[in-house]
């Protein structure tokens, strides 16, 4: 626990009291903005704005691409959301976090309702200048994740006007260099195995008779008798998709 400033000082800056977590990261043991340094920074800021630092939470060795990862932000939020605190403070702001997704993500989970303090990049959302600049930060965030997600349909739809495939390459297929699909000897394989599980031979009876010839499933495998379902299953829709099954 630590201790915050006097009052005296709080009322002579015009600034709340909050009670605030404090948060940092490293991705690597040589960072020079070491734990120390980050712990530092964000107790003379609480010090001097008269803020209570009710604990610090710090992951050592990870990445700032994701929260997903990282156990005590996890945890700091849990207590933001337990109402152990008004906020979080970190040195930088890419110690939170790296990420234009994931720093959009955070303001619209968290930090429309908690206040986000970043020392070194003198933004506190507690104040109207503060929200301004984030909203500015994610509203470029999410134009970044637009542009994105634009740039990848149009990549698809392109593909699709080549006839080239997207996606899975199914068992029985390969792509070929040009992107487009074409089928295998194993698919000839396959759609006679369908015709005669469809004629009464048991999946049983066909799954070991495709193991005892070495003709293993796309991930190298043995043939059970649920995936030769699954894979026998997709055989029919594409059969009954041209036509050959009723």
């Amino acid at each position: 626990m630590f201790e915050s400033a006097t009052d005296a000082h709080s009322a002579s800056t015009n600034t709340i009291p909050l009670r605030l977590i404090g948060y940092g990261r490293a991705s690597t043991a040589k960072q020079s903005i070491t734990k120390d340094v980050q712990l530092e920074g964000i107790t003379r800021y609480c010090e001097l704005y008269g803020h209570h630092l009710v604990d610090f939470f710090y992951d050592a060795a990870k990445s700032g691409k994701s929260k997903q990862n990282r156990g005590e932000l996890l945890e700091a939020l849990g207590l933001l959301e337990a109402g152990k605190a008004n906020g979080i403070v970190v040195y930088k702001l890419d110690r939170l976090t790296r990420s234009p997704k994931d720093l959009f993500e955070l303001v619209e989970n968290y930090f429309k309702t908690y206040t986000l303090i970043s020392v070194c990049d003198q933004i506190d959302t507690h104040s109207a200048n503060g929200r301004l600049v984030i909203n500015i930060l994610t509203a470029v965030a999410n134009w970044e994740r637009e542009i994105i997600i634009e740039r990848t349909l149009d990549s698809l739809g392109a593909k699709r006007v080549k006839g080239q495939h997207i996606g899975r390459v199914g068992i029985g297929y390969r792509k070929t260099k040009a992107g487009k699909l074409e089928k295998t000897p194993l698919y000839d394989i396959l759609v006679d195995v369908y015709r005669r599980w469809n004629n009464g031979s048991t999946l049983l009876e066909l799954a070991s008779e495709l193991n005892q010839k070495g003709i293993l499933t796309s991930s190298k495998k043995m043939w059970s008798q649920q995936n030769l379902w699954f894979v026998l299953k997709k055989i029919e829709s594409e059969l009954i998709s041209v036509g050959l099954v009723g």
